[in-house]
């Protein structure tokens, strides 16, 4: 039987990863802006130790989400848009079935160890009784984590962002809006647990729907073998598993030992403060995603300055947003948490010492993803495999005697080491490395922030947020503008990204702000515009 050959290759332009990245982040983050919302009204509500009862279960819901996917994310991601590039849909939808059938079965086994263990994790290692029940319904919800997370990928992998923006901004509103309306409802643990599962149940849906139904059928009808799928898939991704084990561990093992050795008071002051790197973190993760089909197909072209010119742009455009973001978290969380969560003042000085892993994380995507498209699974494995026995040896040291300080700052120092890994194995392996000014530059104008926060330090708190955030943000573009941070060819990309849904309001209203910066960029670059 004759396969039929797909035609469409992957789009190796920057605009396309930008695309994909601004689409899919942009719903994230618009998700992500209600979870810190979510966490302050369940904080509010619930109150410190209720508040880290409900979190108890978060590290070994994560833990079993990545012993679910043993590498199967960056397979797809990886593999898929290979065999779309050669025109084989027939394998490329070999791939996808594969790892669909490793991910349910492999997230079925582990969910069942978690229900057996709940009460052992409960008793012994949380000490805490009242997390029985939330850890039981959480092992329920590893499956749907586990395809959600794994769909991500597989919707990134065949270049269909903005399809999963979509379907991810739907999951995310009603993972938010389940557990503020079940905490509204009746102050309950477990009645909060278990509307995230229903959550994660609903997201595992959708997402399953609209590939099937706009994606896969695409593909044609023609399938490579299930077993020649896994062997593909785990064979390429293990190492590469490796490395996202280390990563979740990095991001999960300071929780389990905070719960071991404090109360669980100490843990909601915790986790209220270090969710800001899972908010503002999902666009360096999302950038990272977004960059391997591209880079894996520029990898193969014969004009090798395509593969640094495709990092140093992601990761440019990455700190453009990322620095200023940072500064006015870093600058602005003592009147935020002031108005909204006074009983977690705690948890301040976590935000301000973690806050730097929302950029520094940037340089562990960008590097993490050159080292997929050049197959270099061990050097990520061995990367990340040690940043997550360093960090487990600092908060061993640091959290008996410092308490949650000493696990933000044992995380901090980790990624610092991590991502000065990861860039010295890019630079070794695929030549790259990301500019100097690609950071340096938006960091010094960043700085903007910190000296309106010092000028306003007397002021009172809404007045001091609107001058920070609205009068900052103001100074920030415009001396993006003036400075050449924001290049001339940035507003033909964003323009040519915007373009397809130039119809949509709010899209019209971002090409006239576009106009607008275009217009700012030619009175402060003349000769450049003649």
């Amino acid at each position: 039987m004759s396969v039929p050959r797909n035609t469409r290759a992957i789009d190796l332009s920057t605009g396309k990863v930008i695309s994909d990245s601004f689409f899919y982040s942009a719903s994230r983050i618009a998700i992500l802006v209600l979870k810190p919302i979510k966490g302050i009204l369940l904080g509010r509500l619930l109150g410190p130790t209720l508040y880290g009862i409900l979190n108890i279960p978060n590290p070994y819901v994560l833990i079993g989400g990545m012993l679910s996917n043993i590498g199967f994310n960056t397979s797809v991601l990886k593999l898929m848009p290979g065999y779309l590039q050669e025109g084989r849909p027939d394998l490329t939808r070999m791939i996808y079935r594969s790892t669909a059938f490793c991910t349910i079965m492999l997230s079925a086994l582990w969910a069942t160890l978690m229900l057996f263990l709940s009460p052992w994790i409960a008793e012994h290692v949380a000490h805490e009784s009242a997390a029985l029940n939330p850890l039981r319904l959480s092992a329920l919800a590893i499956p749907f984590l586990a395809l959600n997370t794994f769909f991500a990928s597989v919707y990134f992998s065949v270049q269909r962002g903005k399809l999963g923006a979509g379907i991810t901004f739907v999951h995310g509103l009603l993972n938010t809006f389940l557990p503020v309306a079940a905490v509204l409802w009746q102050r309950n643990v477990t009645l909060i647990v278990g509307s995230i599962l229903a959550a994660e149940v609903a997201g595992a849906a959708l997402y399953t729907h609209f590939f099937h139904r706009r994606v896969l059928s695409g593909f044609g009808k023609a399938v490579g073998p299930l077993w020649r799928g896994i062997k593909e898939t785990t064979r390429f991704g293990f190492l590469f598993f490796i490395a996202g084990l280390g990563w979740n561990l990095i991001n999960s093992v300071d929780r389990i030992m905070i719960k071991f050795y404090l109360p669980s008071e100490q843990l909601g002051y915790y986790s209220m403060g270090a969710q800001v790197i899972t908010v503002i973190g999902i666009v360096a993760s999302t950038l990272g995603f977004a960059l391997v089909p591209s880079l894996t197909a520029a990898r193969e072209d014969p004009d090798r300055s395509i593969f640094g010119k495709l990092v140093r742009n992601a990761s440019r455009f990455g700190f453009i947003v990322l620095m200023p973001t940072a500064a006015v978290i870093f600058v602005l969380v003592r009147d935020f948490f002031g108005i909204l969560v006074p009983r977690f003042d705690p948890s301040i000085a976590i935000v301000r010492i973690v806050i730097p892993i929302t950029f520094i994380d940037l340089f562990c995507r960008v590097g993490w993803a050159a080292l997929v498209a050049h197959e270099r699974g061990g050097l990520s494995a061995a990367a990340y495999l040690g940043a997550a026995v360093f960090n487990v040896a600092l908060n061993a040291a640091l959290i008996p005697r410092y308490g949650i300080v000493g696990a933000a700052v044992a995380v901090l120092a980790t990624f610092v080491a991590l991502a000065a890994a990861l860039l010295v194995m890019m630079k070794r392996v695929a030549g790259s490395r990301i500019e100097l000014a690609a950071w340096l530059h938006p960091l010094l104008l960043s700085l903007v922030y910190v000296l309106l926060g010092r000028l306003s330090a007397d002021w009172h708190a809404a007045l001091r947020i609107a001058l920070v955030a609205a009068g900052g943000t103001a100074l920030y573009a415009v001396a993006a503008l003036a400075t050449g941070l924001v290049r001339e060819d940035d507003f033909d990309k964003i323009r040519g990204m915007l373009a397809p849904r130039a119809g949509v309001p709010h899209v019209r209203l971002s090409i006239a702000a576009l106009g607008a910066a275009e217009r700012l960029y030619v009175v402060f670059h003349p000769k450049r515009n003649r």
